[in-house]
């Protein structure tokens, strides 16, 4: 199951729907991507709908570590730059579930992480 919710992100991502997103979330979820921290699903519905219209984000699996309510996701990213032109990063995710939803996820993403 906990690796079903991990990959159920990854396709609501791809899909583009904030509400699909937002559904994988606890209300008091925290999202973590290098220095910066998202608190509660306001904060992260903001930086989605931003990242959606901006950067136009694809990610795909490439392996997913599950025990109970912690899984490692290993991630390929693809994304639009501020210039159009399409690029590629690694990721790596740790996640914390609770309640069947995403609890709190630290993203780490290979090299700079500017548009």
């Amino acid at each position: 199951m906990s690796e079903g919710l991990i990959r159920d992100h990854v396709a609501a991502v791809n899909s583009g729907n904030i509400e699909r997103v937002m559904s994988g979330f606890t209300l008091d979820a925290v999202w973590s991507t290098g220095t910066d921290t998202y608190r509660g699903t306001e904060e992260i519905r903001a930086l989605f709908t931003g990242a959606f219209d901006a950067l136009q984000p694809r990610l795909a699996v490439r392996r997913v570590l599950a025990s109970g309510t912690v899984v490692a996701a290993e991630l390929t990213e693809t994304w639009t730059g501020e210039d159009g032109t399409q690029r590629l990063a690694a990721i790596a995710g740790f996640f914390s579930l609770g309640g069947g939803k995403i609890l709190e996820a630290r993203i780490y993403r290979e090299g700079s992480a500017e548009p």
